[in-house]
């Protein structure tokens, strides 16, 4: 039973940092879309194209974002795993740079984009010569991908690092029993959590701050809890 729960926790570790690798993979792949269209076709911006890249981006492009999310998901486990016990996020942010700039990694961007465009020309919403623009300009669109990769992922270390003041804010502020500016700094909390790599070693105190602040909100913003809840909201962490 223990081994099934183990690996029911570890599958929906997984399945997070997968949804979370998917839509920073996704963020970068419509940068470079959105730097060629601007660059090359600044017209096509200003047609009536509603939800035009939305369209291209969910496409058939599931082979190649699937490669880099997977890749991606196995450097950051790598990571995880070389870290021991407590992951430092500037290593887990390095390691995922080199992996999505390496030229292999690249290519596969690359095929997304050219893929969309080919889709553009196929579709009439710009001419063949426009497309070959696109890939001689191609080392432009590349470097606004890396562009990309370094804003998504150097951010992340500016969000963990915002995440550690937070919880001592809040814990300082539990030491106080000042509820109200408890609440508001477990607001922030909560936000940052939905912006960070959902790593354990780095979520876990403040997932069990956010338990134990809905415990003490649930119990009339009382304090008095017992130890078995106290131990229950670091379990549920």
């Amino acid at each position: 039973m223990e081994i099934e729960t183990d690996k029911r926790i570890e599958n929906t570790k997984e399945t997070e940092q997968k949804e979370f690798l998917d839509t920073t993979i996704g963020k970068i792949v419509d940068a470079g879309l959105d730097f060629a269209i601007s660059t090359f076709v600044p017209d096509l911006i200003e047609k009536p194209v509603s939800n035009l890249k939305d369209k291209l981006l969910s496409w058939d492009f599931n082979k190649e974002k699937e490669t880099i999310s997977s890749g991606a998901l196995e450097q950051t486990k790598k990571s995880e795993e070389n870290s021991g016990k407590e992951v430092d996020i500037g290593n887990v942010v390095a390691n995922l740079k080199d992996f999505l700039k390496e030229e292999k990694t690249i290519n596969s961007f690359s095929k997304i984009i050219d893929a969309a465009i080919k889709e553009l020309v196929d579709k009439d919403k710009i001419s063949s010569n426009v497309s070959k623009m696109v890939k001689e300009g191609k080392n432009a669109v590349v470097e606004k991908i890396k562009e990309k990769i370094d804003h998504e992922l150097d951010g992340q270390i500016v969000y963990v690092e915002e995440l550690k003041e937070q919880t001592e804010k809040w814990k300082n502020y539990y030491q106080e029993k000042d509820i109200k500016n408890m609440k508001a700094v477990s607001k922030k909390i909560d936000s940052l959590m939905k912006d960070i790599m959902p790593i354990d070693t780095i979520l876990t105190e403040a997932k069990q701050i956010q338990n134990l602040q809905q415990l003490i909100e649930n119990n009339n913003n009382q304090f008095d809890l017992s130890s078995t809840q106290l131990e229950l909201a670091k379990m549920l962490a």
